[in-house]
Protein backbone atom coordinates (compact mmCIF):
# COMPACT_ATOMS: atom_id res chain seq x y z
CA UNK A 1 0.00 0.00 0.00
CA UNK A 2 1.57 3.53 -1.02
CA UNK A 3 1.24 6.33 1.68
CA UNK A 4 1.94 9.69 0.93
CA UNK A 5 0.84 12.71 3.37
CA UNK A 6 1.52 16.52 3.04
CA UNK A 7 1.49 19.00 5.85
CA UNK A 8 1.87 22.61 5.83
CA UNK A 9 1.55 25.17 9.30
CA UNK A 10 2.72 28.59 9.50
CA UNK A 11 2.88 31.23 12.40
CA UNK A 12 3.86 35.07 12.52
CA UNK A 13 6.04 36.77 15.03
CA UNK A 14 7.03 40.59 15.89
CA UNK A 15 10.23 41.26 14.70
CA UNK A 16 13.28 43.64 16.06
CA UNK A 17 13.49 45.73 12.98
CA UNK A 18 16.54 48.29 14.53
CA UNK A 19 19.21 48.04 17.60
CA UNK A 20 21.86 45.59 19.02
CA UNK A 21 18.78 42.82 18.67
CA UNK A 22 17.78 43.61 15.10
CA UNK A 23 16.52 41.09 13.44
CA UNK A 24 18.55 39.10 10.88
CA UNK A 25 16.76 36.71 8.33
CA UNK A 26 19.41 34.86 7.06
CA UNK A 27 20.91 34.30 10.72
CA UNK A 28 17.73 32.96 11.16
CA UNK A 29 16.66 30.40 8.43
CA UNK A 30 20.09 29.45 9.35
CA UNK A 31 20.06 28.22 12.54
CA UNK A 32 16.60 27.26 12.00
CA UNK A 33 18.05 25.25 9.23
CA UNK A 34 20.71 23.43 11.76
CA UNK A 35 17.83 22.85 14.62
CA UNK A 36 16.02 21.17 12.29
CA UNK A 37 19.00 18.97 10.99
CA UNK A 38 19.64 18.24 14.30
CA UNK A 39 16.36 17.35 15.52
CA UNK A 40 15.94 14.89 12.67
CA UNK A 41 19.88 13.29 13.45
CA UNK A 42 18.31 12.64 17.52
CA UNK A 43 15.20 10.87 16.12
CA UNK A 44 17.95 7.86 14.36
CA UNK A 45 16.28 8.94 10.53
CA UNK A 46 19.32 9.97 8.06
CA UNK A 47 19.96 13.37 6.25
CA UNK A 48 19.54 12.50 1.94
CA UNK A 49 19.96 15.90 0.55
CA UNK A 50 18.81 19.72 1.07
CA UNK A 51 19.28 22.87 0.29
CA UNK A 52 18.85 27.18 0.15
CA UNK A 53 17.18 27.64 -3.24
CA UNK A 54 17.20 31.57 -1.40
CA UNK A 55 17.98 33.10 1.46
CA UNK A 56 14.83 32.85 3.53
CA UNK A 57 13.97 29.41 2.11
CA UNK A 58 15.55 26.22 2.97
CA UNK A 59 14.57 22.47 2.61
CA UNK A 60 15.83 19.08 4.01
CA UNK A 61 15.20 15.41 2.50
CA UNK A 62 15.35 12.74 4.74
CA UNK A 63 14.65 9.16 5.32
CA UNK A 64 13.30 7.03 8.38
CA UNK A 65 12.90 3.26 7.57
CA UNK A 66 10.97 2.92 5.02
CA UNK A 67 9.41 6.65 4.64
CA UNK A 68 11.60 9.35 3.07
CA UNK A 69 10.40 12.77 3.11
CA UNK A 70 10.91 16.54 2.97
CA UNK A 71 10.54 19.78 5.08
CA UNK A 72 10.76 22.87 3.41
CA UNK A 73 10.68 26.29 5.56
CA UNK A 74 9.99 29.74 4.25
CA UNK A 75 10.23 32.97 6.06
CA UNK A 76 8.46 36.08 4.57
CA UNK A 77 8.97 39.25 6.06
CA UNK A 78 6.16 41.57 6.28
CA UNK A 79 6.17 45.07 8.22
CA UNK A 80 7.41 44.55 12.20
CA UNK A 81 6.14 40.77 11.66
CA UNK A 82 7.83 37.85 9.80
CA UNK A 83 5.41 35.33 8.48
CA UNK A 84 7.33 31.05 8.69
CA UNK A 85 5.52 28.87 6.91
CA UNK A 86 6.80 24.71 6.89
CA UNK A 87 5.68 22.25 4.93
CA UNK A 88 6.35 18.11 5.33
CA UNK A 89 6.00 16.02 2.54
CA UNK A 90 6.47 11.82 3.33
CA UNK A 91 5.52 9.13 1.07
CA UNK A 92 7.19 5.25 1.62
CA UNK A 93 7.56 4.96 -2.38
CA UNK A 94 11.83 4.33 -3.23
Amino acid sequence: MDVKSSSTSSTSFAIIEEGDNKFEEREFIEALSSRIKKEIEESRASITGGGNPTSNEFYVDYKDGGFKGRITVSGDARGSGYVLKATIDESNKP
